[in-house]
């Protein structure tokens, strides 16, 4: 059953990332304290730029080579090879901007320093991309699963160590590149060891191929991830080092999460890429409409949860002289939530509307600089986590209306509407609250939401039947 296929990827992937979410989560929570505001503004703004201009080197060579090969496992050998060739040409290209913008921005010699120690790990993320499709072309997330986690048990190892030993800025930032390097190693040897199959020879039409397929997506790609990182640099500029800090400790809460959408728009792919040149359009359907449904009775609830204790959450995790950060963080959960349905909609949309996609991300870049250029002077950080939330919503509702036109429709009244009436409860019980503990409120607010969204129906039999299908699939293949 293809259902227990993509719940194993996925249960591969989440539990590499919750492991690795407990140790890296430690270190920045650790390394903010350590650092002050100041300090973790700069280490921020640095890997900001270089992430800003690091997208390049991707390019959707991901989506592309993970799409063509799962319909073709023969191809991974040529891909591989030409894809690698590629990558470093695109990394050399993000290099050279940042080593441009970084020498006529006007930030002080210690952020330029940074920027130039992160420059490395551009090269190695773009070269161990290309195994990485591989392994999810094949449906094979484990070997991703053990390359993440065994890169940030280094990172966690040496990070700690580090703080321990009470290390300058600069050695942190070196600690990020040799990671990476790690990285790579691990998975050109897992490749190696498990396919064995490279092919050296480079072929320059399949290369114009690639280019050409990835172009659109490519540049959609980019568009999307500028618009999410270019609200850091607009920070620094408008409000300076300080306020960046400020905002890296609310989003890091967040954007260590993003990997759940992530993840799970990244385990459906193959499979839809495969239904999509099929026909099977029901397929796909049910498969959206199942997995959005259990993952927002989750994500909902936990945003409004994180949003009325934004305050509380901070001072227990950074101290009282990150508490400015709660605004953020009060309104960029929401911005987690929203991302589920944005990345789904965002990998069905690539599989026959890519220009469509790169049109949506326009619009997006040029929203996010008009709001933050507009919401930041008065509004400051919180200012920039509207801007974000805007953002991903309008790039979601127009994702979802062009699916809907092209292919099915979704029942948002189950996705949506019942979780979001049911986790409406929590903001009674934070009225009321009075010296409870975090701990006991999110017991409290957990077993008031599922007591109110089984009361109004919010799972049904016919969901906890989809369940037990997959996992009883799951139980006989194994046994086999």
């Amino acid at each position: 059953m293809r259902e227990r296929l993509i719940l194993k990827n996925i249960s591969f992937l989440v539990g590499a990332q919750v492991f690795n979410l407990i140790g890296r989560q430690l270190v920045f929570f650790l390394l903010a304290r350590y650092l002050g505001v100041v300090g973790f503004g700069k280490l921020s703004l640095a890997l900001g730029i270089t992430d800003l201009f690091s997208i390049m080197a991707d390019f959707g060579l991901g989506i592309i080579v993970t799409r063509e090969v799962a319909a073709d496992k023969e191809r991974a050998a040529r891909y591989i090879a030409n894809t690698m060739v590629l990558k470093v040409a695109l990394a050399s290209i993000s290099a050279m901007l940042i080593v441009l913008f970084i020498n006529i921005s006007p930030y002080p010699r210690d952020i330029r320093l940074l920027v130039y120690i992160f420059i490395p790990t551009i090269f190695f993320n773009a070269m161990s991309g290309p195994f990485v499709y591989i392994f999810r072309a094949y449906e094979d997330m484990r070997q991703e699963s053990k390359i993440s986690m065994a890169t940030n048990f280094f990172y966690v190892s040496l990070g700690l160590s580090a703080i321990y030993f009470k290390a300058d800025i600069f050695l942190f930032a070196i600690i990020t590149t040799i990671c990476s390097l790690v990285g790579l190693s691990l998975a050109a040897a897992i490749y190696q060891a498990k396919y064995r199959v490279f092919e050296r020879k480079l072929d320059t039409t399949l290369v114009r191929g690639l280019l050409k397929a990835a172009f659109p997506v490519g540049i959609g790609i980019i568009l999307f991830m500028a618009a999410n990182r270019i609200d850091v640099i607009l920070l620094s500029l408008l409000k300076g080092i300080k306020d960046v800090g400020l905002y890296a400790a609310s989003y890091r809460l967040i954007s260590v999460l993003l990997f759940l959408p992530y993840v799970l728009a990244t385990s459906i792919f193959p499979a839809i890429s495969q239904w999509s040149k099929q026909g099977k359009t029901q397929d796909m359907r049910r498969l959206a409409q199942g997995l959005l449904k259990a993952v927002m009775i989750i994500a909902i609830p936990a945003a409004m949860f994180v949003s009325l204790h934004s305050s509380r959450i901070i001072e227990l995790i950074y101290g009282e002289s990150f508490l400015k950060s709660a605004d953020a963080l009060r309104i960029a959960v929401w911005y987690l939530a929203i991302s589920f349905p944005a990345f789904i909609f965002t990998h069905i949309l690539l599989l026959s509307r890519a220009k469509q996609f790169t049109y949506f991300n326009l619009i997006g870049l040029v929203a996010s600089v008009i709001f933050n250029l507009l919401l930041i002077p008065p509004l400051g950080i919180a200012g920039v986590a509207v801007s974000a939330v805007i953002n991903i919503s309008v790039l979601t509702l127009l994702c979802y209306r062009q699916v809907r036109v092209d292919l099915f429709r979704l029942d948002f009244k189950e996705i949506l509407l019942l979780p979001l009436l049911a986790s409406a409860a929590m903001v009674v019980l934070a009225f009321f609250s009075g010296g409870q503990t975090l701990l006991e409120l999110s017991v409290y607010s957990a077993l008031l939401y599922c007591a109110l969204l089984y009361l109004i129906r919010g799972v049904n039999q016919a969901d906890l039947q989809y369940l037990i299908t997959i996992i009883k699939s799951r139980g006989v293949q194994d046994a086999r």
